[in-house]
């Protein structure tokens, strides 16, 4: 539905789909979320839930065996070595696994380790950072996730003596730096998929004759998973291999975050790495100083880590706090216009530490790539996001005038501007990506199947945890979930969580964000995405349906009261969302409306669901459903949207036609059963009824089936039901001037209104 994407087998993959099913003794759902992850045969399957995947040779990497040649001969000459790393999870652990190998072969006092603050250094190997290191005596400087994009410090460092190495993963720039050794996996043929933080697992490994020990997988893990790293070969390797450690203890400090984050560090997954111990790990860098995170990553027991836990829990909470100012601030930007371009740009004197976050943000709600810029003192740094379409890294080569320093990956780069950058950046950036990738929006997350709630099993996640890790490259299964509710509840310490219970459902259900949908949900149908997790709470096993998004119904809510109202269409320039009565009708009216607005139908709404308001006009070209749709609609418009109103709205005669043919009784039930049993289609408002009852095929039943038992049937009853009580109240006008009433706000009429309409 809309633009989510939906993977459906195509015709060629059902027979291989079913064979699997035979051949694993498994139900067809659970053969095709295995076939589309690329597990086709059962000896793939053994693969996958067996051993973990081997880790390619580390001497394959470009110029790896020379870094360790150089590195054991600095050690038996006794020099002082420096490991330069990142202020990220990837580039801190990655910072940390290099300190600890090197610690195995040199004493202590040898080796030392910096990583800069994003807001004095910034990214990467900077002029002065190889000018402190030669002044500290430090001999060799080796980095970790960065250094690829650093000729000048390569060229200060060779001019002072000092022997700098560069181990990384980013993309190549143009001018590589003139270093001794430059291990990085893009200089590959075939390169082997690492973070930064596996670049220095493999050079640990080397250096220490594969014997690296536990503690430098966990890390390594914590840093791909981190870094949103593809899991598949040599990080699926990584990744597996460092949970288990990971779940052994290996790691005191990341066992203490778990803790913090209220995880479990015996059952630890990818996504606990990815939602709890890196956003934490991170937070040290954004709010100031990446240090108790390297610290906490080096701590060697649980006392100490308990310590680093705390502080960076504080950093953590208060990270929040700055994320939330800013992106208020960012999308009040946005939402002042009128018509947004193919790549948004936004600008303020905001925190430096949090603009990545919020262009992520950016580019969920409004699903086109984004950019956030943190506005200094005659300069300014930006962070960037895709949404998973095009190229950023090589957008931002293309328009490379307007930076001093920049660099990334395709989902993610960052930047510094030159003087005057600024100005039309956003312009240059917008036409380059429409003519590149066109305006095609960030798509949804795909989802592997619809199925009703109770296709959602304990078996099911038991099966779906022995593939395990999951994430970026490997998802895991999303579904598209259609149930009835029967009770809805919001959760947390600000309400902002949703509860659910719905019919038929054999796990929980919950909806993390999702609070202000509670109040509109109960008794009705609800379609929305949704994944499986097994985990652990208090001991025992939990499995739980996490809803991602709400699209049916597709709130939350707005008041009616809140907007101006208007006859007559939107302007051209307006964003506007076009409600109208069916999907035919939709089809009929798309292709007159301007590119930048968006037709969608009441009944099989297309709404960004989950993104927030983006609209700053609503059409109401064709009646509403009840007023309950109509909120839901309005809960789309940015704060100073205005509602736009056809005169063919105020009736509900169609909509309350329309609803006694989705509210079938028996005898229109009995003649589509019996129309099924002979094999023909046709009479379809019932059908879904029927697949309810399981009556579709037109099959016997053993007994007399009552209609409640469809979850379909009692949630369109309950919205016809609503639909006759709102239109028995008057229609729009008078459920809109009843809200006022109840509220004392009163609101603003345009000054064309058709005859005999005027509000009382």
């Amino acid at each position: 539905m809309g633009s989510q994407q939906h993977v459906a087998p195509a015709a060629a993959a059902v027979a291989g789909c079913e064979a699997l099913a035979r051949d694993l003794a498994v139900p067809p759902l659970w053969a095709r979320l295995l076939w589309q992850r690329g597990i086709h045969d059962a000896e793939t399957f053994r693969e996958v839930i067996g051993k973990p995947a081997a880790l390619g040779d580390p001497a394959a990497l470009p110029d790896l065996p020379a870094a360790a040649d150089l590195l054991r001969r600095a050690i038996r000459d006794g020099a002082r070595i420096r490991v330069h790393g990142d202020y990220d999870a990837d580039g801190v652990t990655a910072t940390a696994i290099m300190v600890r190998a090197l610690h195995r072969l040199a004493p202590a006092s040898a080796v030392d380790w910096h990583v800069p603050s994003r807001f004095d250094e910034g990214y990467g190997v900077s002029l002065d950072a190889v000018w402190r290191a030669h002044q500290a005596g430090v001999r060799v400087m080796i980095t970790v996730d960065c250094g690829t994009s650093a000729p000048e410090a390569a060229r200060l460092a060779d001019s002072l003596g000092l022997t700098l190495l560069v181990t990384d993963h980013h993309r190549l720039p143009a001018v590589l730096p003139a270093v001794p050794a430059l291990v990085n996996p893009e200089r590959m043929t075939r390169p082997q998929i690492l973070s930064g933080a596996g670049v220095a697992l493999q050079l640990a490994r080397y250096l220490l004759q594969d014997e690296a020990p536990p503690v430098l997988w966990g890390l390594a893990a914590v840093g791909t998973v981190a870094d949103v790293v593809p899991l598949v070969r040599d990080s699926r390797a990584v990744a597996q291999q460092g949970l288990a450690a990971l779940a052994a203890g290996a790691v005191p400090g990341v066992a203490a975050l778990l803790d913090r984050g209220r995880r479990d560090v015996r059952t630890v997954t990818a996504r606990d790495l990815a939602f709890s111990v890196g956003p934490r790990l991170n937070a040290a860098g954004r709010m100031g100083d990446p240090a108790p995170a390297v610290e906490l990553c080096l701590a060697d027991d649980g006392a100490r880590g308990d310590v680093l836990a705390a502080r960076l829990e504080a950093l953590n909470q208060e990270r929040r706090r700055v994320e939330l100012s800013v992106r208020t601030a960012a999308m009040a930007e946005v939402d002042q216009r009128r018509q947004l371009p193919a790549f948004i740009v936004v600008s303020g004197r905001w925190h430096e530490g949090v603009i990545g976050i919020v262009a992520a943000r950016l580019t969920e709600r409004y699903r086109r790539p984004a950019a956030v810029i943190s506005l200094g003192e005659g300069s300014g740094k930006g962070s960037a996001r895709s949404g998973g379409t095009g190229d950023l890294a090589g957008a931002l080569a293309e328009v490379a005038h307007h930076f001093t320093k920049w660099g990334g990956h395709p989902g993610a780069a960052g930047f510094s501007l030159a003087p005057g950058g600024l100005a039309g950046l956003e312009d240059e950036l917008a036409a380059l990506w429409q003519d590149r990738w066109g305006t095609g929006s960030v798509p949804q997350p795909t989802v592997d199947a619809e199925v009703p709630v109770s296709a959602l099993t304990p078996d099911l996640a038991r099966f779906l945890a022995q593939l395990e890790p999951f994430g970026h490259g490997f998802e895991a299964p999303r579904f598209r979930v259609a149930g009835l509710v029967v009770e809805s509840t919001t959760m947390g310490a600000d309400q902002q969580h949703l509860r659910l219970k719905l019919a038929g459902e054999r796990v929980g259900s919950v909806g993390f964000g999702l609070g202000a949908h509670a109040a509109d949900l109960e008794g009705r149908w609800l379609v929305g995405r949704a994944g499986l997790s097994l985990g652990q709470y208090r001991g025992r096993e939990q499995v739980q349906i996490r809803w991602e998004a709400v699209e049916e119904p597709p709130g939350p809510p707005g008041p009616l009261e809140g907007n101006r109202w208007e006859w007559g269409r939107p302007p051209d320039a307006a964003r506007a969302l076009v409600l109208v009565g069916s999907a035919r009708a939709r089809a009929r009216l798309a292709p007159t409306l301007p590119p930048h607005w968006q037709a969608s139908s009441w009944w099989r709404p297309d709404l960004a669901a989950g993104t927030g308001p983006a609209w700053t006009a609503l059409w109401i070209h064709d009646a509403p459903p009840h007023a309950a749709a109509l909120r839901s609609a309005v809960g789309q418009l940015v704060a100073d949207g205005v509602v736009y109103w056809e005169e063919r709205a105020l009736s509900g005669a169609g909509v309350l036609a329309k609803w006694a043919r989705l509210v079938p009784d028996r005898a229109r039930l009995l003649a589509l059963w019996q129309s099924r049993r002979a094999s023909r289609r046709g009479l379809v408002p019932g059908g879904r009824v029927l697949q309810d009852l399981g009556l579709d095929g037109g099959e016997v039943p053993a007994s007399r089936r009552a209609l409640e038992d469809s979850g379909r049937w009692v949630a369109a009853r309950h919205e016809h039901e609503r639909a006759q009580r709102d239109w028995l109240l008057g229609g729009p006008l008078i459920w809109r001037e009843h809200m006022k009433g109840a509220t004392g706000v009163s609101g603003t009429w345009g000054e064309e209104k058709p005859a005999g309409h005027q509000p009382p």
